[in-house]
């Protein structure tokens, strides 16, 4: 198990460089607030790592720009948008924004509600196709989440398993 003392493996046994700096920035910049516990996966705009908030005792998951996009302005005013817009909303299906900030060198990062659980597409490699009735639920949370968004003039731009 990762302590978060170190980062992840990334390929056989050789851990990432830009990892290792994201996570010595997330350990020093957001100071005695937070315990990193894993990285939970990486995106083409940001990191998500799981993490324990020290005052609650809750696992919560903060997803940080990644150090070349966190250099462009224009990256970062999207981010903070992104988090600004995502904490606006209420919606059983859409998750929670704790906090939002900027580590010493000026990366965002957003603190969010941690969901346990799989993605779609690791569900879909486990099971299989699912039933239609099964399939019509998860259909109607995803678009009850996204009109919930619509209706607060949000346009989500990346829908994935």
């Amino acid at each position: 198990m990762n302590t978060g003392h170190a980062p992840p493996p990334n390929g056989p046994g050789r851990p990432d460089d830009l990892d290792a700096n994201v996570l010595r920035a997330l350990e020093n910049g957001l100071g005695d607030d937070f315990a990193v516990v894993r990285k939970l996966g990486r995106g083409s705009m940001a990191t998500v790592w799981l993490a324990r908030e020290k005052a609650l005792g809750r696992l919560v998951a903060i997803k940080v720009l990644l150090p070349g996009r966190a250099a462009d302005e224009t990256a970062r005013r999207r981010f903070e948008r992104e988090a600004r817009a995502s904490a606006a909303l209420v919606h059983p299906n859409i998750v929670q924004v704790y906090r939002y900030g900027r580590l010493p060198d000026e990366t965002p990062y957003l603190v969010m509600r941690f969901v346990k659980g799989r993605t779609m597409e690791e569900r879909l490699e486990a099971e299989g196709r699912l039933p239609a009735d099964v399939a019509r639920g998860v259909l109607h949370e995803v678009t009850s989440a996204l009109a919930a968004a619509h209706a607060q003039g949000i346009v989500h731009r990346d829908v994935k398993p």
